[in-house]
């Protein structure tokens, strides 16, 4: 999400807020995307209050099988970060909305987490079915996360 980066696409950045979570069911998103081991130490590192959490929206995004490099046509998650909403060339304001609006819908289904958009949206867009966009544009599934991610929870050696 760095502008002009080796790696740098045009994003809206953080797409949504971290949702808050009871502390168990943090455990088990975090379990769910890494495992037992990452989630047992997860707790310890994110420093939660002792009964709510506000998790990663990108670890939510991710307990909902959406992965790194997903894409639906011109729009789709960042290659580095699943949390940045990306415009892989020429996606319109709509295409960007529906991409988004399904990825709310498949995290609440998944999850009953309602994620909330960080970005604020000027203007009106005409968003087009869901359906009938992956239709048209349908969906190259993204290859996993980047190393740095992976790395996340870890014990430091020092």
């Amino acid at each position: 999400m760095v502008v002009d980066g080796p790696n740098w696409l045009p994003s809206a950045g953080s797409f949504f807020v971290g949702p808050v979570v009871g502390r168990e069911e943090a455990q088990r998103i975090a379990r769910r995307v890494r495992g037992a081991r990452f989630a047992d130490s997860f707790l310890s590192w994110y420093r939660p209050d002792e009964r709510r959490v506000r998790i990663p929206a990108a670890l939510a995004l991710r307990a909902s099988g959406f992965m790194n490099g997903d894409r639906w046509g011109d729009v789709g998650l960042s290659p580095q970060h699943v949390l940045a909403v990306v415009n892989f060339g020429g996606a319109s304001a709509g295409a960007f909305l529906a991409v988004a609006r399904h990825l709310r819908a498949q995290t609440r289904a998944a999850l009953g987490i309602e994620l909330r958009p960080e970005v604020k949206l000027l203007g009106d867009a005409l968003v087009p079915d869901w359906a009938a966009y992956v239709a048209e544009h349908g969906h190259r599934p993204g290859s996993g996360e980047p190393e740095w991610a992976l790395d996340m929870g870890r014990a430091r050696r020092g």
